[in-house]
């Protein structure tokens, strides 16, 4: 019996075919590692694929390129931003809702600043303006504080029940008037 296969041209001592004849094939790649020995063609133990088809995580590609940072982390900055801004806007309007929102402004736009310098935020810039934005708004609130403590001190001695309503308005222009002096 000869080597040749059904339908090979070569001839059986296996040179190559004459001039003319069918082109060889070219050898097929080795078998990865973990085939069956027993079939070379086999494709090796199956590895469960991803719907996309670009493998699964940890299938050796992330280690061989450098696995992928983490993605940042930027609520915090982002919060302490919006917060300082809205912290701001009631500290005119209804001081101590604004006083509450610029604290915890505050206290999110320091931690925002701690993880931008960890390198787990990319926002350092929002989390700046946020503390900063907070750190004023705080400031206005402690000013109407300081304002209205000091105007309910001086006209605390006209709310008395003796006086009449316009002696009791009288009272308090005459305080407040000399409020600036």
């Amino acid at each position: 019996m000869s080597d040749s296969r059904p339908g090979d041209d070569r001839p059986a001592d296996g040179s190559p075919p004459a001039a003319g004849g069918p082109a060889e094939v070219p050898t097929p790649p080795p078998a990865p590692p973990g085939a069956g020995a027993s079939d070379p063609w086999s494709p090796g133990p199956s590895q469960p694929r991803s719907l996309d088809g670009y493998g699964v995580p940890g299938d050796g590609y992330a280690a061989q390129y450098g696995a992928a940072s983490p993605a940042p982390q930027n609520g915090m900055g982002t919060a302490a931003l919006v917060l300082g801004i809205v912290g701001l806007i009631f500290s005119v309007l209804f001081f101590p809702l604004g006083f509450v929102l610029a604290a915890i402004g505050l206290v999110l736009g320091i931690l925002g600043l701690k993880r931008a310098k960890r390198g787990l935020a990319t926002n350092r810039g929002m989390a700046l303006a946020g503390t900063l934005l907070s750190v004023l708004a705080l400031l206005v609130c402690l000013g109407w504080g300081v304002l209205i403590g000091v105007l309910v001190n001086k006209t605390q001695d006209c709310n008395d029940p003796d006086l009449s309503r316009s002696e009791q308005r009288q009272c308090v222009e005459d305080k407040v008037g000399d409020f600036g002096s």
